[in-house]
């Protein structure tokens, strides 16, 4: 029971942590990014200005950025699991 909870809040963290990496990018990038909430999971939205390089920043961002966090941070093997989870996140960008 307690390993489900502790699964869950570990979850929302990392959701959370992934969409603000989202958003502070397209912030950066002067995109006036907004965070929209679906069924209590929250996304980033912004104005595309046709710009391919800034897309590809803002959608890779967090996938490298979650995975360099994973494979630095010492952990089991459930932290090397979720770093290859974002691994797979940007060749599906790349794609």
């Amino acid at each position: 029971m307690w390993f489900l909870l502790f699964f869950c809040f570990g979850l929302g963290i990392t959701i959370l942590i992934h969409e603000w990496i989202h958003w502070l990018v397209a912030k950066i990038l002067d995109y006036s990014p907004k965070i929209q909430w679906r069924f209590f999971v929250p996304s980033v939205q912004y104005e595309n200005k046709n710009n391919h390089f800034h897309n590809l920043l803002i959608a890779s961002s967090a996938p490298l950025l979650l995975l360099l966090i994973g494979l630095v941070l010492p952990g089991e093997s459930i932290v090397r699991v979720a770093s290859s989870f974002c691994l797979k996140l940007i060749f599906q960008t790349l794609l």
